[in-house]
C-alpha cells in the first residue's frame, strides 16, 4: 500500500513539473527565420517575435514575469507561432534587427509570413493585460497598425479613429509617423474642435514643439481654450511645449550645430 501512495505521489509530482514547463508562451527551438516562416505559413499563423538583448531590463521582465504566465501563454500558443531572438547575438536576429529597423528593446513583432510584413509592433514592457491587449489588436485585420495605417493613408480621419490610430503609433514607438500624423490631424481643427475631451487629450499627449501649426492655434485661442478647458490646464500644456522647444534648442547648439 505505501509503495502504491508513494508512485501516486511521484506520478502527481511529475505531472505538475510537466504542467509547469508547458505553462506560459511556447516559443519554436529553432533561430532559423526560413523555418519559423515556413511552420507558420503550415499553420496559417502569424509569428510573434519578441526581439531582446542579453542586456535589456524590460526584455528579462517579460520573458520572467509575464511570457511565463497560463493567461498569455494560452492565447498566443493558440494564436501565434512565437519566436524568442537575440538582435545582437543570433545571426537571424541581427537580420531582422535591420530588416524591420528595430531600435528599441523590446521590441515585439507580428509578421504575416505570407508577405514577410509586420502587421503590428508593440516597443516596452508592460503588464499581462497589455500584452493580451496588444496581441488581440496585433490578430485583428481591421485594427492591427498596418490597417490603421492603411486607412489612415486612404484619407480616414474620424477622432475615434485618429484617437486608436495614434496610440497604436505612440505604442510602437513610431516617433516621426507619430508626430507627422498628430498634427496633420489637429491643424486642421477650430478652437472649439481642440476644446472637445479627445481631441484635446491628443495635443497634450503627442504635440510637444511649440511651433507646430496647432500649438500656435493653441497659443492664438489662448483665452477661449481657457474658458473651456480652464487657464491652469491650457497654459500648463503651453508651458510643457516651450520647455520641450527651449530643450531641444540647447541640445542642438550643445552638440556644436550653430545656425547660419
Amino acid at each position: 500500500m505505501k509503495k502504491l501512495i508513494l508512485l501516486a505521489l511521484l506520478m502527481s509530482v511529475l505531472a505538475w513539473g510537466a504542467e509547469a514547463q508547458d505553462s506560459g508562451i511556447s516559443f519554436v527551438g529553432s533561430k532559423e527565420w526560413k523555418k519559423i516562416v515556413r511552420k507558420a505559413k503550415k499553420e496559417k499563423k502569424l509569428i510573434f517575435v519578441d526581439c531582446y538583448t542579453s542586456w535589456c531590463g524590460p526584455c528579462k521582465m517579460l520573458a520572467r514575469d509575464v511570457f511565463t504566465l497560463d493567461s498569455v501563454g494560452d492565447y498566443f500558443n493558440r494564436t501565434f507561432i512565437n519566436a524568442k531572438m537575440d538582435m545582437e547575438k543570433d545571426v537571424d536576429g541581427v537580420m531582422l534587427k535591420k530588416r524591420y529597423e528595430v531600435k528599441a528593446f523590446p521590441t515585439l513583432l507580428f509578421i504575416d509570413p505570407g508577405t514577410g510584413e509586420w502587421v503590428h509592433r508593440m516597443v516596452g514592457a508592460g503588464d499581462p493585460a497589455w500584452l493580451l491587449a496588444g496581441a488581440r489588436q496585433a490578430n485583428d485585420p481591421l485594427k492591427n497598425l498596418s490597417a490603421l495605417t492603411r486607412r489612415h493613408t486612404e484619407g480616414e480621419r474620424r477622432e475615434k479613429f485618429m484617437s486608436d490610430y495614434l496610440t497604436a503609433l505612440s505604442g510602437a514607438y513610431m516617433s516621426a509617423e507619430l508626430a507627422e500624423a498628430a498634427e496633420d490631424y489637429l491643424e486642421k481643427l477650430d478652437i472649439g474642435q481642440l476644446a472637445q475631451k479627445n481631441n484635446w487629450e491628443m495635443v497634450k499627449l503627442y504635440l510637444h514643439d511649440p511651433l507646430t501649426g496647432p500649438l500656435r492655434k493653441v497659443m492664438a485661442g489662448r483665452e477661449e481654450l481657457g474658458r473651456q478647458l480652464g487657464r491652469e490646464e491650457v497654459d500648463r500644456k503651453l508651458s510643457q511645449s516651450i520647455d520641450q522647444g527651449v530643450q531641444a534648442l540647447t541640445r542642438w547648439r550643445s552638440e556644436g550645430n550653430q545656425p547660419c
